[in-house]
């Protein structure tokens, strides 16, 4: 099963908000089975919003948009996923049953308009209600609580192919272990091999280490990959 997530937010694209949100939902996703094809970000746009959605239709089985689903002018994602899927906006009666303490101020209940069709996803943190339409594109709050909130009620729907990660940690240089992986992976194709240099702090010094990712699916060939790779990565 594949997925994409896209993530609606000026601010996010300004650099005034890290988004946390895309490394965590990718994250469990994986958890669950479920491959990450894409993550992108976009503008909280109307028709740029509709555009990715229509695009993502043909890449993922699940589209995850996060962000955009307050009662403000610049929330236009509900309008951004109804003109994707066709549909006109319409007051859920879920939603409003939802928000029914706040019935008296009719910005908080313009978030209880979502495309028509969709079911609504109660907001166990927050306000904003999400909503998934068509049970594939899922239509989550950004605020990191709320969307956390909400992605731990509905988890369970997710479901792919089990996969498992192990890792090997190594003070070789990147540059030194291309011809190893290369072999690895041509011994057990069907490991996924990843390679991410970096520094760390160590008593106060940056010590450069290697981290090396093996996924598979194949929990028997993932093993063998990890036992044959340590004595030529570690030496």
């Amino acid at each position: 099963m594949k997925a994409v997530i896209i993530c609606v937010g000026d601010e996010i694209l300004t650099g005034d908000t890290v988004n946390t949100n895309a490394a965590w939902l990718a994250k469990k996703l994986n958890d669950r089975g479920v491959y990450v094809r894409r993550i992108v970000t976009i503008p909280d746009d109307i028709d740029e919003i509709a555009d990715t959605i229509s695009r993502s239709e043909v890449r993922a089985d699940l589209i995850f948009v996060m962000g955009g689903l307050g009662p403000t002018h610049d929330d236009m994602t509900r309008e951004g996923v109804a003109k994707a899927v066709n549909k006109k906006l319409v007051r859920n009666p879920d939603a409003q049953k939802m928000l029914s303490s706040f019935k008296e101020n009719p910005n908080v209940m313009h978030t209880a308009d979502l495309p028509e069709g969709s079911e609504v996803l109660k907001n166990p943190v927050g306000v904003a209600p999400g909503f998934i339409y068509n049970s594939h594109i899922i239509v989550l709050p950004g605020v990191p609580g709320e969307l956390k909130g909400i992605f731990n009620l509905i988890y369970k729907r997710f479901n792919g192919v089990e996969s498992k990660t192990e890792w090997i940690f190594t003070t070789e240089y990147e540059s030194n272990v291309v011809e190893t992986l290369k072999e690895a992976l041509k011994l057990f194709p069907e490991v996924k091999i990843e390679s991410y240099p970096g520094l760390e702090k160590v008593d106060g010094h940056n010590v450069y280490r290697l981290k090396i990712r093996l996924n598979s699916t194949n929990f028997d060939m993932l093993n063998q990959a990890k036992k044959w790779l340590e004595p030529k990565l570690l030496g």
